[in-house]
């Protein structure tokens, strides 16, 4: 949907400040349900709640492939929204927790780096998709009432997570330990011990059509190659991950003054997509150092609490760096923002001088 997203829209009928305000809507839920649904996660089990994730985002999808009017729209971005916060954290702690059950000594950045090569492939295809669908099979749907061009995203999407849905009910095998082991409705009872152990222990530890299409999924072809080198170059650094972080972060921050300064679309997507390689790179060593630092009971609700101040950052991020654009110029919100990735890379450097950048079984 990401290639479409914003077309799909104006197809319905939505000015541009709707779809902003659509989109907001959107993330506003995120924001407010990441904790909670983070810490229903730890209670009632990972795998229950990524499922009700999956039927919350079928009713979205098929509340928007039929609304006709702008306030069922944004119910059905709202559902979305809901959506992305139950999925959030709840699968990815299955993973950490499964890994550590299977492999104790195991690397456990390098797993994440192999996840990471084949996430950014699937989302790449995907954005393929996205962009060729409506040139495909939206010319069917676009003579079907009720329905458009764009329609086409939608119906792909209800059908992907039906197969999703089944896939992960016969193939997700999940032990909840007997002091984790609760019904939803103990899982709720037990929501605001959860939620306030595990924030208290988060901040006491320091510790879009065709064209649009392939630019989208060549940034996640870049980033799942960057997943690809980052074990090699880890291994280079003798997994000290901080340094390596601190040094990715640091040519990130280059790389988006560079950027700011292309003024044709030849050298904007070498850039931007050696851009993304590198944000691909750093993922895996950063889950690594922050998975580490969190014990395993309370791990969907602190990356639940780690993607609220994603959001929240993504947030306020669109708000000032779009009010910068409009005001003065794009490349000076580019210039802001790479001086703010460069200062930010920093904190991997504490992090190094610290010695806590690297995690414990590879001391």
């Amino acid at each position: 949907m990401v290639p479409v997203i914003a077309l799909f829209q104006l197809e319905k009928g939505l000015n541009l400040f709707q779809i902003g305000i659509s989109m907001a809507i959107y993330s506003g839920t995120v924001v407010i349900l990441e904790l909670p649904t983070g810490g229903l996660s730890d209670t009632i089990g990972r795998k229950k709640i990524y499922l009700i994730s999956l039927l919350i985002k079928f009713g979205a999808a098929f509340t928007i492939l039929i609304a006709q009017d702008f306030q069922i729209i944004i119910l059905g971005f709202l559902l979305f929204g809901m959506a992305r916060a139950f999925s959030s954290g709840s699968m990815d702690a299955w993973f950490v927790d499964e890994f550590h059950l299977i492999d104790p000594k195991g690397n456990l950045q390098e797993a994440l780096a192999k996840v990471g090569i084949f996430i950014p492939i699937g989302l790449a295809a995907g954005s393929l998709l996205g962009g060729f669908l409506p040139m495909s099979f939206g010319k069917i749907t676009n003579q079907m009432p009720g329905l458009g061009t764009y329609s086409s995203n939608l119906i792909a999407i209800l059908l992907f997570v039906i197969i999703q849905y089944l896939l992960t009910s016969r193939l997700i095998i999940e032990e909840i330990p007997p002091e984790r082991k609760s019904d939803f409705i103990s899982g709720f009872k037990l929501l605001p011990e959860v939620l306030s152990t595990s924030i208290q222990y988060g901040i006491k530890n320091n510790i879009i059509f065709w064209i649009f299409g392939a630019l989208t999924a060549g940034y996640f072809f870049a980033g799942s190659l960057g997943n690809v080198l980052i074990t090699p170059l880890c291994k280079l650094f003798k997994n000290n991950y901080s340094l390596v972080l601190f040094l990715i972060r640091l040519f990130m921050g280059v790389l988006f003054f560079i950027l700011a300064l292309q003024n044709k679309i030849g050298g904007f997507t070498i850039f931007y997509l050696t851009l993304f390689l590198y944000n691909g790179m750093n993922n895996a060593p950063h889950a690594t150092i922050f998975n580490y630092q969190i014990p395993s009971e309370k791990r969907s609700t602190l990356l639940s609490f780690e993607s609220l101040f994603l959001q929240i950052g993504s947030l306020l991020g669109a708000l000032i760096m779009g009010y910068i654009s409009n005001s003065f110029s794009i490349t000076i919100a580019w210039f802001i923002g790479s001086a703010v990735l460069v200062l930010s890379c920093f904190t991997y450097l504490f992090l190094f001088l610290s010695k806590k950048g690297i995690v414990k079984q590879e001391v």
